[in-house]
């Protein structure tokens, strides 16, 4: 509770607001914590900074502030269900005392319910977290993180099932898409990340549904078609994962290639599209040739197509395209210090060193020179001397 307000913390603290709604994210915690200098018992500016801190990912901040917003106001259980809810595996004693303390308080808070089901899971009794999430249902039905709760515990229930040999019956994994399909509607204004968090979800379920698999590739491409900005990283890996895993080429190279199109530099799904190109009868270094006519300055670029061309088996080739591309990209030691190790791996000391003695000229003093010369020393039988490099390099790493 506040005691007085400062014209100073509350300027801050407006100014904070408007820097997250034009996403200058940490121009907007300095002025939290500037304004938490003036107000330090004010547990709405702590609440705000754990909020932050925990979409940062910096999760041991969002619990200290969470920690703080209850220390100084116990009765703000967002705080509490907060905390529990990132503290549950961690500390199961603390999250249990906080979760029940507010249904104690409030018995009607259906989030509370949500995060005591969250919690049985972890402790993994399914049972228990069935009962809590339709608990959390009754409390509130237009909730839909009710309903993204109760399809998690039936997804769970699935895999409990299976875990002691026996079939999940249709009906479970039926529940489970009436559950996220119902939540998907109730969620226009949830954040864009627990949107993709249903949508996953409920591709999921089908992707576990034996002889479902064509809703499965269509619900993972309707996830990567709704979904914008960074949260694409995640159903991109996600959809890849299970196209792998079914042997879906299409949708493999389908998925890979939108991940190209929002990040050309995604130089993992460069080389795994190569590799369907060559399963195909095409030729992926083909195509890697003309990602370097796309990317010409991009080391990563010139490393990948070096790599794809020593497993062709032309190592000899690999070592000459990085020594004579070197110069021209944005980092010249990292290829000369690779065509070193190739060398050295293809039993060639003396055009390794050649190499290496260029990077010595050129660029003494880089972590990528250094490493090169313990790589030349230990394959000299100079171990002693590789090993004080490798130190001198760890000691000086940031």
């Amino acid at each position: 509770p506040l005691t007085g307000c400062s014209p100073d913390a509350a300027g801050r603290r407006e100014r904070a607001e408007l820097y997250l709604a034009e996403g200058r994210t940490q121009e907007a915690l300095l002025e939290l914590r500037s304004a938490l200098q003036s107000e330090p018992n004010d547990a709405q500016t702590n609440f705000r900074i754990a909020e932050i801190a925990e979409e940062l990912g910096k999760l041991e901040d969002a619990v200290f502030y969470y920690r703080e917003t209850l220390r100084i106001d116990p009765s703000r259980s967002d705080a509490a269900l907060a905390e529990a809810r990132l503290i549950a595996w961690e500390d199961a004693e603390r999250a249990e005392q906080l979760i029940s303390g507010v249904i104690e308080r409030e018995p009607s808070n259906a989030l509370a319910r949500v995060r005591l089901s969250e919690f049985e899971l972890v402790r993994d009794d399914a049972p228990a977290a069935l009962v809590a999430a339709l608990t959390a249902l009754e409390l509130a039905p237009d909730d839909y993180r009710a309903h993204v709760q109760l399809g998690i515990v039936r997804r769970a229930q699935v895999r409990a099932l299976r875990i002691v040999g026996d079939a999940p019956p249709d009906a479970l994994f039926e529940q489970a898409l009436a559950a996220f399909d119902r939540a998907l509607e109730l969620a226009e204004s949830a954040p864009s990340d627990e949107i993709l968090q249903m949508r996953l979800e409920r591709a999921s379920v089908f992707a576990s549904w034996k002889g479902h698999e064509s809703e499965a590739e269509a619900a993972y491409r309707e996830a990567i078609e709704a979904t914008e900005g960074s949260d694409q990283q995640a159903v991109f890996v996600a959809a890849i994962r299970h196209a792998r895993s079914v042997g879906n080429t299409d949708l493999r190279r389908w998925v890979l290639e939108r991940q190209l199109a929002v990040n050309p530099e995604a130089y993992g799904a460069w080389d795994e599209l190569a590799q369907l190109e060559d399963e195909a009868g095409g030729s992926g270094t083909a195509m890697l040739e003309s990602l370097l006519e796309l990317q010409p300055n991009a080391a990563q670029a010139h490393l990948l197509y070096a790599r794809r061309l020593t497993r062709s088996g032309q190592p000899d080739q690999a070592a000459a395209h990085l020594i004579a591309s070197a110069d021209q990209t944005d980092d010249p030691a990292s290829l000369l210090a690779s065509a070193t190790a190739m060398k050295l791996q293809a039993g060639e000391p003396e055009a390794a060193r050649e190499v290496l003695a260029r990077l010595e000229t050129d660029y003494p003093d880089l972590p990528a020179t250094n490493f090169a010369r313990a790589q030349e020393a230990f394959a000299s039988g100079r171990s002693e001397e590789a090993a004080t490099i490798l130190v001198a390099l760890t000691e000086r790493a940031p």
